[in-house]
C-alpha cells in the first residue's frame, strides 16, 4: 500500500476526502493535511488562502517524506492570490484552459517528480452543483431545489464553470439562496453539509459531470494501478 499526500484548503476538503475519495481508491492511502495558516502557538491556524511562499514551503515540507510516493493538492482556484505561478495572467479562452495554465505554472516552480497539483475549478463547492437537490435534501430545505436548479442550468456542460468570484461563486450562491428564501446564509455550513452532500450525490455521478475533478481522481487511479502492476 503506497501513500499520497494531499495539502488541502480546509477542513472541508479533508472530510470531502476522508469520506467520499478515498473509499473509492482502496489501493492507495490518501492523507488530506489542511493549510496552515499561521505556524505560530500551540495551535497552528488551519485552512484558507496563504501566500505562494509559504503554500510552496508547505509543500517541500510533505514531499520530504521519503514514505510518499506522490504529493498532491485540493485548493481553490478562486482564492489564489497573484503570487502563485501563472496566476495573475494566467493564458486561455475558457475557466478549464486558465486553470491548467496555472496547474502547470506551479509543477513547473517545483519541477518535482512526484508533485501533482489539483485546483478545484473555481471551488469545492462548484461539485456540489451536479445534483442541485442534494443541496436541498441535506439542509431539508425542498424551496431551495428550484433557485439552485435554475443557476445549474446556466452551466449546462459542468458545474465547475460557475462563476470565479466572490459575490458569484457556488458557495455564494448556495447561501444567497438560503439568505433570500430562509433569512439566512448560515442555513449552508460548508463544512458540515460540503461532504454530506458530495456523500449524498456520490463520486461516480460527480466524475461524470465534472471533467477537471474527474481527470485528477483518474490520476490517482492510474498511480494505483501502476503500483500493483495491474
Amino acid at each position: 500500500m503506497k501513500k499520497v499526500l494531499a495539502l488541502v484548503e480546509g477542513p472541508t476538503e479533508e472530510a470531502f476526502i476522508k469520506q467520499v475519495v478515498q473509499p473509492a481508491l482502496p489501493k492507495i492511502i490518501l492523507v488530506p493535511i489542511v493549510i496552515k495558516t499561521r505556524s505560530t502557538g500551540a495551535q497552528p491556524d488551519k485552512g484558507g488562502t496563504v501566500a505562494y511562499y509559504e503554500f510552496k514551503r508547505q509543500l517541500q515540507l510533505l514531499l520530504g517524506d521519503t514514505s510518499a510516493t506522490l504529493v498532491t493538492t485540493m485548493i481553490d482556484f478562486q482564492g489564489l492570490g497573484s503570487d502563485f505561478p501563472g496566476r495573475e495572467q494566467p493564458a486561455g479562452g475558457t475557466a478549464l484552459a486558465k486553470v491548467l495554465w496555472v496547474e502547470e505554472a506551479m509543477r513547473r516552480d517545483l519541477n518535482e517528480a512526484r508533485y501533482l497539483p489539483y485546483l478545484s475549478l473555481h471551488e469545492f463547492e462548484a461539485l456540489l452543483f451536479t445534483r442541485p437537490g442534494s443541496i436541498a435534501d441535506v439542509l431539508h430545505k425542498p424551496k431551495l431545489a428550484k433557485s439552485l436548479q435554475n443557476i445549474r442550468e446556466d452551466y449546462p456542460q459542468t458545474p465547475e464553470e460557475i462563476n470565479d468570484s466572490p459575490a458569484t461563486s457556488p458557495s455564494a450562491r448556495i447561501e444567497s439562496a438560503c439568505e433570500q428564501l430562509f433569512g439566512s446564509a448560515r442555513v449552508f455550513q460548508k463544512r458540515t453539509h460540503g461532504p454530506m452532500i458530495a456523500a449524498r450525490i456520490g463520486l461516480e455521478t460527480i466524475r461524470a459531470e465534472c471533467p477537471h475533478f474527474n481527470d485528477w481522481i483518474s490520476k490517482l487511479e492510474n498511480l494505483a494501478i501502476r503500483i500493483w502492476g495491474n
